[in-house]
Order: structure tokens, then C-alpha cells, then sequence
């Protein structure tokens, strides 16, 4: 969706690793860096020393499967002074949410949802917690398997997702599908 938007923005990071690539950070001369990192010290990837000596930076906490991205946006508003446009753009969000938990609560009364993602030996399966889950579980979309996890999601192997036998709407991408 973003693709026509972002195509003469320049890319900042190696697209095999994913490694920032500083020396292209300071050639866009930043007013200020902003970005996200591991919460998890031992994963945590960003050089946020090296960024800092650029620009001021701010770098917030990226939880697992990006549940926390309301906290996120909300950091992110804050860093760059747009508040109240991100508070616009949280109620257009729970309108919308809530319109759909209304108009469809007869389906999701009758229906068991679950989100994945696979791999060829192994599978996602996404909870409430992930960014997946939160905002399909705010619009009232019920999780089934997934719904008691606390992580974002939970990886299996492929034998054990016997577990969706009870889920009638799998929601995945097809890219995801062995």
C-alpha cells in the first residue's frame, strides 16, 4: 500500500540482514532519529551510540510481534510533536473498531478465528498480544487457539497444528502457506 509513497525514500538498512546502514543515516543529515529496537537487551540491534552522535534519537522498546505498537505510536507522536494527530488518528481507529465489532457480532458469535504464519518445517500462531491479534481482537474478532497465549505468538511445528482442528476462519497470507 505504501510502495508508490515511500519509492523515492531512501533505504537505511541492508535488505538481506537488516542492519542499519549509518554512513547513510548521516548523509540525510537527521534532525532527529527515531526508531526501535528489541525491549530484550541480549537481541537488541540498534547502534544507538553511533545514531545519537548523528542526531538526537529516540528508540523505544519493540516487543514481540509488535503488540505494543499503540505504545509505539504513541512514543513516536510524542518524539516528533504529533499528538494530536495521532489522537485523530486512534479515534478514526476505535470507530472503526467498533463499528465492526458491531456489525459483525453475529458472525463472530458463531465463528472461531485463529492467525498464522508457516514456514516449511514450522508455524505462528498469533495471540491477542501480537499486533495481528490486537487489532482483529479489538474489533472483536475471537480468537480461538490463540487466545490463551500471553507471548505474540508461539511457533509450532507443522504436526501440531492439529490445535486450529477446532478454528473455522484461519487468517494468513498465502506468501506464508508450504
Amino acid at each position: 500500500a505504501y510502495t508508490a509513497t515511500l519509492k523515492d525514500v531512501p533505504s537505511i538498512d541492508e535488505a538481506q540482514s537488516g542492519e542499519l546502514l549509518v554512513e547513510k543515516i548521516a548523509a540525510l543529515n537527521p534532525d532527529l532519529v527515531v526508531g526501535d529496537d528489541w525491549a530484550d537487551p541480549a537481541k537488541q540491534r540498534v547502534p544507538y551510540d553511533k545514531l545519537s552522535k548523528i542526531a538526537p534519537t529516540a528508540l523505544f522498546a519493540w516487543e514481540q510481534a509488535a503488540g505494543n505498537w499503540p505504545a509505539l505510536a504513541t512514543q513516536t507522536a510524542d518524539a516528533v510533536n504529533k499528538t494530536a494527530e495521532l489522537a485523530v488518528l486512534k479515534a478514526k481507529y476505535a470507530a472503526r473498531a467498533s463499528s465492526i465489532k458491531t456489525s459483525d457480532a453475529d458472525l463472530f458469535a458463531r465463528t472461531r478465528w485463529d492467525i498464522i504464519d508457516c514456514g516449511q518445517d514450522s508455524g505462528d500462531l498469533y495471540s491477542k498480544a501480537s499486533s495481528h491479534g490486537h487489532v482483529r481482537t479489538e474489533a472483536g474478532v475471537p480468537l480461538n487457539a490463540g487466545k490463551t497465549q500471553t507471548s505474540g505468538y508461539q511457533q509450532y511445528s507443522l504436526e501440531r497444528f492439529d490445535l486450529l482442528k477446532s478454528t473455522d476462519v484461519i487468517v494468513t497470507t498465502t506468501a506464508s502457506l508450504p
